[in-house]
Order: structure tokens, then sequence, then C-alpha cells
């Protein structure tokens, strides 16, 4: 199972780039920030499962040539990101604990803020 998680991980790191400006720019206003969190990790979950999808189908017994054509690129650029790292034993981990120690640091940053608030 380690193939899905280069896909979870792109579509955490979509989510990121979406949601990330407006939590810091609430967080530099002083504005609470529990709303934005909570949006920004849903949205993380359901970019990273509707990444995975083409694979679930792919294990359903989809022929590969309709999973890897291009109306698949929906899904967060599937096929793309199964040419560029097929497999991906180690990569997809290693970039999904980034997100999350990424993720998990500024909770615990804008935790911290709010206590000496």
């Amino acid at each position: 199972m380690t193939h899905p998680t280069i896909h979870i991980a792109v579509g955490c790191f979509v989510a990121t780039l979406v949601m990330l400006p407006p939590l810091l720019r609430d967080g530099w206003r002083g504005r609470p920030l529990a709303a934005r969190f909570r949006r920004w990790f849903l949205l993380s979950g359901a970019l990273g499962m509707g990444a995975v999808i083409p694979s679930l189908l792919g294990r359903l017994g989809v022929p590969e040539a309709w999973i890897r054509s291009a109306w698949m690129n929906v899904f967060l650029f599937h096929p793309w990101v199964t040419e560029i790292k097929p497999g991906g034993g180690a990569v997809g981990p290693a970039l999904l604990t980034a997100w999350i120690a990424f993720a998990y640091g500024l909770l615990l940053i804008a935790i911290w803020r709010n206590r000496e608030a």
C-alpha cells in the first residue's frame, strides 16, 4: 500500500497550498484559527482520498489504459505522478511524514501563541 501514499501526500500538499495563506493571514492578525485548521485537515483528507480513486479503480479491475488516460489527471494528476515515480516504496511515506510533521508543527505553534495571549 505504499504507492497510494504518494497520491495521498500530493492531495495533502495541494490542500496546504490552498489553505495555508488564509491560515497564516488569520494567525498574523490574531484571529481564531480552529476553523481554519479544521478546514485544512478536512480538505487534505478529502483531496488525498480523491487522489487515490484511480488506484482503487485499478484494484477493482478497470483496464490500466483507461486509468493512465489523460482525463484521470482530474484526480490530482494521478497518471502524471504515477509516471514520475512508479512504485514509490520510500518516497510516498516520506512525503506524507513530512506533511504530517509540518502540519503538527504549525498546530503546536498556534496552540503556543494562543496560550501566550
